[in-house]
């Protein structure tokens, strides 16, 4: 049986609420979880990150946004597998994926 126990998965969403039921999911698969309701905090506690690492992505938060995050990772070269998450219309949603994918940013 494969475990996730050596792999970290980074939950960034301003509600808490959400942060919960997802890391609780992720508990229950045997994931490392590290949790952020903002997106800042996550850069300033994380220089570097762990091997098989990945991210649960809201789009939609106050100060430093879903996509702002993506910019600060393709700037400073950290390519992690993201998965977004948001309230936002499918457009956007779309528009997010096409920016992530032009700097090869696993979505």
């Amino acid at each position: 049986m494969t475990t996730n126990s050596n792999q970290t998965l980074f939950i960034i969403d301003d509600e808490q609420q959400t942060i919960d039921l997802l890391a609780e999911y992720a508990r229950l698969l045997e994931y490392k979880t590290k949790t952020y309701t903002q997106a800042v905090k996550f850069f300033d506690e994380n220089e570097s990150f762990p091997d098989d690492s990945i991210i649960i992505l809201d789009l939609n938060m106050p100060g430093m946004d879903g996509v702002e995050v993506m910019r600060q990772m393709i700037e400073t070269n950290k390519r992690l597998p993201i998965i977004l998450i948001s309230g936002f219309d499918q457009g956007v949603m779309h528009s997010a994926e096409q920016l992530a994918n032009a700097y090869s940013l696993d979505i």
